[in-house]
Formats: structure tokens, sequence, C-alpha cells
């Protein structure tokens, strides 16, 4: 069976679990191996307080709200795509080059030339994105994997989990109360950015005309197209990589194996309904419940 026999949600399922996998791996080497490697240490991402601290959940949760009250008004006035292209080719440049580093240093490369190499895929990648399609989705995936890596390596298991909850929240109010995340959604579709994984036939260009005709929450019910933020796919990955030093490999297995349960539960409703969702809270609400799962199997396996 080909690709193009396969539903959307359900391809969207498959790139999901992948940015899972290959993300936890990598966050699941940078814990075990930053002991021996320093380039590991330093790769922490904590900016006002020490690894652990909920103050770190706090600024990265203040700086993404006021950089999505900068992108809103950005939208508002700016109507290129240039500065769209120039973050979206840093985003995957930088959160690439992660990935590969991790991987290329712990397989015995020297740092110093797994870095040059993280950064030379990253830019393939960033640029061939603009002529082979399907790495749009790959660089998605990648950096996607990447970024969580780092915040779930860096971060710590309460404050990642803190960080999960808190946008949760955020997706709630900004899909379904304020709807400006139905904006980024619309403007990061048109504009074809590695901002979100898609799956599905891209309408024609008369069909986008007609389309852009009618209000956008509208547009999701007629197109077969389906997508879904690499935010989406960051968090998860955040969770299964800080879940690893507290509940270990079964912890970081179990919130893979229910945040991708959760979110194909979404994807099923989606599909029926055709309607804008909020995928964070099923997700994280699929993290915390994979996590009870693997805090019962480890004490299960403690009392045998």
């Amino acid at each position: 069976m080909s690709f193009k026999n396969i539903p959307p949600g359900y391809l969207i399922l498959i790139m999901f679990l992948s940015a899972q996998i290959l993300g936890t791996v990598v966050g699941i080497l940078l814990t075990d191996k930053s002991p021996q490697i320093k380039e590991f240490q330093e790769m922490a991402v904590t900016p006002v307080a020490e690894k652990g601290s909920m103050l770190n959940t706090l600024f990265f949760f203040g700086y993404i709200l006021v950089m999505a009250v900068v992108l809103y008004f950005g939208i508002k006035v700016y109507k290129g795509v240039l500065l769209f292209r120039v973050l979206e080719f840093l985003v995957i440049t930088f959160a690439t080059s992660i990935v590969f580093f991790v991987l290329l240093t712990v397989a015995g490369l020297d740092p110093d030339m797994s870095m040059l190499a993280g950064i030379a895929i990253g830019l393939l990648i960033a640029i061939g994105k603009n002529w082979l399609h399907p790495l749009r989705n790959a660089g998605a995936i990648i950096s996607s994997g990447g970024v969580g890596a780092i915040f779930g390596f860096s971060l710590g298991f309460i404050p990642s989990l803190l960080f999960a909850v808190l946008l949760s929240i955020y997706d709630y109010i900004a899909v379904f109360k304020t709807k400006h995340m139905v904006k980024f959604a619309e403007t990061f579709t048109q504009q074809d950015l590695a901002f979100t994984i898609a799956a599905g036939p891209k309408p024609s260009e008369k069909e986008k005309k007609e389309l852009e005709k009618i209000p956008f929450e509208e547009r999701v019910k007629k197109i077969k197209r389906t997508e879904l933020g690499t935010g989406d796919l960051v968090i998860p990955v955040v969770l299964s990589v800080s879940v690893y030093p507290v509940l270990g490999l079964v912890g970081s297995l179990c919130v893979i194996f229910f945040t991708t349960l959760a979110l194909y539960a979404m994807m099923r409703y989606h599909m029926t309904k055709k309607q804008v969702l909020p995928a964070l809270p099923p997700i994280t609400a699929g993290a915390i419940v994979g996590m009870v799962v693997a805090y019962i199997l480890n004490y299960v396996v403690l009392i045998i």
C-alpha cells in the first residue's frame, strides 16, 4: 500500500511517532553521556536558574507568550514571506544540527567534527526542502526532536511537566477563545512553512483561490489535507526525555505510547468532524497517564 492510500490523519500519526522516538533517543543519549562528554553538559538551556528550577519554566512560558504577541502583530503588519522563511531556515538548521551532533558524537566522531557535520546536514535539509518537498516534513520532524530533547534534558521532570500543563492551557485558550492560534495555523499553511507537519494532497491554485474566500475554520472542513504544529511534537518529547531520569526507559516508552494513543483518538475525531482542535491538552493528558502507568509498572517490578 502506498502512502497516498493512507488517510492523512494516520500519516500525521506516523510522523508524530517518528519525532517522539528520535527526540527521546537523542535526549536519553544527552542524559546518559553528559557526565563523560563536556560538550553535552554545555548544551543545557537554563537561562535564569540552575537545572531543575521552576524559574526556567516560567521564563520560557513567558517568552512564548511574548513571542506569540509579536508574531500575531507581525502577521497583521507584515504580508510578505521572506522573514518567515528566514526564521524557518534558522530553526531547521540549528535544531537539526543538534540531533546529528549528538548521534555522531556518541558514535565516536570528534565533537568538533560532529558539530560541523550536524550544521552541514541541517543546512542541506533547510535549503533542500525548497526543491524536495518531502524534506519539509523531515525537517519539521528532526528539528522538533532536537528541540524537545534539549528542553527535556535541561528543564528536569517537574519543571517540564509544569511547562506542558501551562502550554496546554494556553493552547486551549489560543484555539477556542482568542483564536489567534487559528490565525497562526492559517499563515503557516498558506506559506507551506515547516512549522507544521502536513499530510494529504495540496489544493490546486484554483482551489486555493476559492478557499481563500471562506474562513479558515470552514476551509479545514473542505480540504483533505491535515496539519499538526511542531509544538505538538516538541512537548511530548520534552516529557518523555525529562521522565527518563525518574522512571527510566519504561517511563519514556509509556509517555511515547500514551501520547501517540491520545493523538490517535484526537485524529479520529478530527477526521470525522474536520474541526480545528488544540492538540496539546489531550497529548499532555496522555503523557500524564503514561507516567502513572510507568510508576505502577516500576513499583510492581520492585515488589517482584
